[in-house]
């Protein structure tokens, strides 16, 4: 580090349960945002490895709702909570098969024992799967000019060969529409979640403070809200000694850091 009273600072405030946001602590400490940011978060780091007691596994996809921030994971030109569509697949897949249902219902459905299109359009066919792909990959795939690639994917749309999922992403459409038992469990377990007076009040405190924040650090703010409000949790010096114990976390780690499906709380 080069400025130790920015570092102590932000301690000493962890460490006493002032909560505080990075803007709130650079105009407090006289330095740039991003600086205040990433001390932040590093701080935030050693906390959530911090041992701590009753903690629970949950889908992220209960806090869908706080996604409100763009980061590096954020797809291209969509909506930052398309980082939790792509990482849960299952997700995308459920959103998808609303638009396959409505497809189905104006046109009859797509029948997959039909004949690919030959030519482009099958060549086309051949690079897309379930998983969507990216209408500027696609260009890039086949050196193709958007609009003639954009006139390809139209043909295979009106011959419900394809699906738009949204943010010029395609896709094929699912072969199976009937939803796995496992599916079914962790919807079940979001909606338990998301009663949940412990998730509400996550939910309060990160909109109040923060306006909501990406996906890629949810696990940081959940530490946050367990140092701020569990009690017996936090004590004078703690932070700081196992800041002190801790392995180097460097900023590129920092910005390669993703949270996890399952996120602790």
């Amino acid at each position: 580090m080069r400025v130790a009273k920015l570092w102590n600072a932000t301690i000493w405030l962890y460490e006493r349960r002032i909560q505080f946001n990075s803007w709130q602590l650079a105009e407090l400490c006289k330095v740039a945002y991003s600086s205040a940011l990433v001390i932040n978060r590093k701080i935030a780091k050693v906390i959530s490895a911090m041992t701590m007691e009753g903690i629970e596994s949950i889908p992220s996809e209960v806090f869908m709702v706080l996604f409100r921030k763009r980061s590096i994971e954020t797809p291209a030109k969509v909506h930052p909570k398309f980082e939790q569509l792509f990482l849960d697949e299952t997700v995308l897949e459920r959103q998808i098969e609303v638009v396959l249902d409505m497809e189905e219902t104006e046109s009859g459905g797509f029948c997959s024992n039909s004949e690919e299109p030959p030519g482009l359009e099958g060549t086309v066919l051949d690079l897309l799967s379930e998983t969507p792909v990216h209408f500027d990959d696609l260009c890039r795939q086949l050196n193709l000019q958007g609009g003639e690639m954009a006139g390809v994917l139209t043909g295979l749309e009106l011959k419900n060969a394809i699906v738009r999922c949204g943010g010029d992403y395609f896709c094929k459409p699912l072969q199976s529409k009937q939803m796995s038992r496992s599916e079914k469990e962790r919807q079940d377990l979001v909606k338990h979640y998301l009663n949940s007076s412990k998730v509400d009040a996550f939910i309060r405190y990160a909109i109040i403070n923060f306006h909501g924040f990406s996906r890629k650090y949810l696990q940081f703010y959940l530490a946050k809200f367990k140092a701020y409000f569990q009690d017996n949790f936090m004590a004078i010096g703690k932070v700081l000694r196992e800041c002190l114990n801790s392995d180097s976390f460097s900023y590129f780690q920092m910005l390669e850091y993703v949270s996890p499906a399952e996120v602790a709380m």
